[in-house]
């Protein structure tokens, strides 16, 4: 019989690998810092992209609504999560619905944490929803531990959760190396946007305020950083005259040399978030 392992833990990302970088490297660094101290590290992941760092013998993919299937779950992680003597299982973000629970039961040696970048909207029931979920941690059929990585998140989750389960963990980001010294022109011109281009990142009201600048011949450009639907964006660009104005650069692996050309950033979310990435950046 294999001798059981010490330790090991299972992240479970909402994310393709290979289509945001700073996912990847968390998941990297994780792995770097916890294997000196005997503790294994493995990230299971809704898909894998052409860009994906790991290689294939070392991908789990994971695919939406698997942590809702309690027999993929019986294939998949119980196999995996046997082979150690303590395991954390770690899910980043809303998954609807989960049945970790029940691996953490069969374990014995388990237990459950959930980190948690968005707020959530309030629904109805909100009193009747936070008794069931806080009878679920009782259980352990819900997260022993829920961590928002800013105060206005963490604050969110305690109006859900248990709220002595609830901890903040502030989000850090990889320095960019210092730029050379350049003179910022007393009024700035060139605009810059990063992040995911979807509705809530609030690119759209950002564009058609850019028609309302070329319309009032305001010198200033604006370069648009991120995955999402190009073609509808570019067409839309070609079909208000703003191509002499907004420039889309799409998925970039590196955002800091577009960091270093930019005079100011644009981070218009019209949506709850808890701590944007690219402020912080």
């Amino acid at each position: 019989m294999p001798a059981v392992m010490p330790a090991a833990v299972v992240t479970f990302f909402n994310t393709t690998s290979g289509q945001y970088r700073f996912w990847d490297e968390f998941a990297t660094m994780i792995g770097e810092r916890l294997r000196p101290k005997g503790v294994e590290n493995f990230c299971f992941r809704r898909d894998y992209g052409a860009d994906a760092p790991e290689p294939p013998e070392a991908r789990h993919p994971t695919p939406e609504g698997a942590l809702g299937n309690r027999r993929w779950l019986r294939e998949n992680v119980r196999p995996l999560a046997a082979e150690f003597e303590k395991v954390i299982f770690h899910t980043h973000g809303h998954y609807q619905p989960i049945w970790l629970g029940a691996e953490v039961l069969t374990h014995g040696r388990a237990s459950w944490f959930w980190t948690e970048h968005l707020i959530a909207d309030p629904g109805k029931h909100e009193g009747l929803k936070k008794l069931a979920r806080s009878a679920a941690q009782r259980l352990a059929l819900f997260p022993q531990r829920l961590y928002g990585v800013s105060e206005a998140g963490a604050t969110r989750l305690r109006e859900q959760f248990q709220p002595s389960t609830v901890r903040c963990i502030r989000t850090g980001v990889r320095l960019l190396s210092e730029p050379p010294p350049r003179e910022i022109p007393t009024v700035p011109r060139r605009g810059l946007f990063v992040g995911r281009l979807i509705e809530e990142k609030g690119f759209w009201p950002l564009l058609k305020a850019y028609i309302l600048l070329r319309k009032r011949d305001v010198d200033v450009t604006l370069t648009m950083v991120g995955p999402g639907p190009l073609e509808q964006i570019q067409k839309f660009i070609d079909d208000n005259g703003l191509h002499d104005h907004v420039k889309l650069a799409g998925y970039q692996k590196g955002t800091g040399p577009f960091y270093k050309e930019a005079d100011f950033v644009i981070v218009p979310s019209v949506w709850l978030e808890a701590l944007g990435m690219v402020s912080v950046e």
